[in-house]
């Protein structure tokens, strides 16, 4: 199951990142991810060329049952620290234990 999320999410970078900035003519590439409780992946990704406002950000996806998924929320590096972007209703925001773990590895 592991492989197979991680996968998914390599497969789907483009998708996840227009669908947080579709605005943006970016190409979005996967710089680490990892799993977390039974149904999260925090994924940091990059922007390519960084021209939505950030270097590189966090996306939190939420995968159901099912095997289909959700981005839940995003983060950014912002003022030295991580800021939560958006985040749907409802959903866990404190993350930013793991994120320097993910950023960092």
């Amino acid at each position: 199951m592991v492989m197979y999320r991680k996968r998914i999410i390599q497969n789907d970078i483009q998708a996840i990142g227009e669908e947080a900035f579709p605005e943006d003519d970016v190409r979005w590439q996967v710089k680490n991810i990892r799993l977390v409780e039974e149904n999260y992946a925090l994924v940091h990704a990059m922007p390519l060329p960084s021209t939505v406002g950030y270097d590189s950000l966090v996306f939190v996806i939420r995968f159901e049952t099912d095997g289909s998924y959700m981005m839940a929320s995003c983060f950014c590096r912002e003022g030295g620290g991580w800021e939560l972007l958006f985040t749907d209703p409802g959903e866990k925001t404190d993350w930013n234990e793991m994120l320097d773990s993910i950023t960092h590895a």
